[in-house]
């Protein structure tokens, strides 16, 4: 088994100020992309050494509205939301072609976007709390 990890990240806003004058004196990346790469970290993943056990990172960002920072923290959580959207928009045409020539005949970029499609209702939209597969 292993480990459901929820972390909460408390004071987002002061982190990033160090991030920024931090990368600024050493000219260095931007502090946006470091910010990116952390929240994109979340995942579910199998254990090294024995794929049976499974386990997960989810990270809740703690943000002050009043604070810059927080347009930053939005948009590069929105960005996952508009891309699900998408995606869930293509399924239209997707299963209409399917019905004419099967999944077969696809193309892999179409295979592999209805896998994602599948997914993204399967394992995202439909998440319950109280399910015990889902907690």
């Amino acid at each position: 088994m292993g480990y459901y990890v929820p972390m909460k990240v408390d004071s987002t806003s002061s982190w990033f100020e160090v991030l920024r004058e931090i990368f600024g004196r050493l000219a260095e990346t931007s502090a946006d992309t470091r910010l990116a790469s952390f929240y994109e970290r979340t995942a579910r993943v199998r254990c090294l050494g024995n794929p049976e056990r499974e386990g997960s990172l989810s990270i809740v960002g703690a943000i002050d509205f009043a604070d810059p920072v927080t347009a930053a923290t939005l948009s590069i959580e929105r960005k996952h939301f508009q891309v699900c959207k998408e995606i869930l928009q293509e399924e239209g045409d997707l299963s209409d072609i399917v019905q004419l020539v099967g999944r077969a005949s696809l193309a892999e970029t179409d295979k592999i976007t209805l896998e994602v499609l599948r997914m993204i209702k399967d394992d995202f939209i439909q998440e319950n709390g109280y399910s015990s597969y889902d907690k």
